[in-house]
């Protein structure tokens, strides 16, 4: 484990063991749940995952990215793996909550296996997934760590399957919030422009697609790299309920458009 690694299970241990205490599972609300349909959709869009008959999420933290594509893609047999035992617990029992309260949908159909596992040297086999995804891990790491896992992901992919990553843009509505809250609750004109580099006061980075197709760079397994935006960009305070009106959809796709969006989404088709 190199020290980025350690310094975050650190971090999101702390994170998941607090979560566990408090019993409650936001990512059950109705926007979380659009959030990542939505992101879904539009990847499902741009990939075959009908005839894709396994899944992993590496560095999975709460799992709810694989479970809401298992939950539409039921079967795929779906693996989360994660260095932080802590976030394992807290899937399992998020998953549990799922079956529990959406007894119609397919949380209880699909085959789980969970996995304590370091993305960046994996137990599995060469080619094992049909497709491996990976959702706000990336932008905590440097250039040369990225591309290692990048390469560890492609290991474990098969032929003619696709790696998934999702990375926050840093133009959302909600980070440019926190860069704001965070100017006006410390008034310092240092802080703000050290905040505006690094996005809500934490470590995460912006990573563009011209940024992601650097770092990747010549790969001879890698047949192409596409870039898709997440569908949405209102704020979150907004309440989800108005996207059925034609305004607030017309809105959210202009903003979109200007760049707006709430995630950057690549898929790397391997060869």
């Amino acid at each position: 484990m190199n020290k980025s690694t350690a310094k975050q299970v650190k971090v999101w241990d702390k994170t998941w063991n607090e979560m566990l205490e408090k019993g409650t599972f936001p990512e059950m609300s109705s926007y979380q749940r659009q959030w990542h349909k939505n992101l879904i959709k539009v990847v499902a869009q741009n990939i075959n995952l009908n005839n894709a008959k396994s899944m992993l999420e590496c560095g999975c933290g709460n799992g709810i990215f694989g479970l809401e594509f298992a939950n539409r893609f039921p079967k795929m047999a779906l693996y989360l793996s994660d260095l932080s035992e802590a976030a394992l617990k807290y899937n399992k029992l998020l998953l549990n909550e799922f079956i529990r309260k959406n007894p119609k949908e397919n949380f209880g159909t699909f085959y789980v296996n969970h996995n304590i596992d370091d993305m960046f040297k994996m137990k599995y086999k060469n080619g094992f997934f049909d497709v491996v995804i990976n959702g706000g891990t990336l932008e905590h790491y440097g250039n040369k760590e990225i591309s290692l896992l990048i390469k560890e992901m492609l290991r474990v992919t098969k032929s003619s399957g696709t790696v998934v990553v999702a990375v926050p843009n840093i133009k959302n509505f909600d980070l440019i919030f926190k860069k704001i809250k965070l100017f006006i609750r410390n008034n310092s004109r240092g802080l703000f422009l050290r905040t505006m580099i690094d996005y809500g006061g934490n470590d995460e980075r912006d990573i563009t697609f011209n940024k992601f197709k650097k770092i990747v760079g010549k790969n001879e397994e890698i047949e192409s790299v596409t870039y898709i935006k997440h569908p949405l960009a209102l704020p979150r305070f907004i309440p989800r309920s108005t996207s059925n009106n034609h305004l607030m959809i017309l809105l959210e796709k202009i903003l979109v458009n200007l760049g707006f969006n709430w995630a950057n989404i690549f898929l790397i088709k391997k060869k």
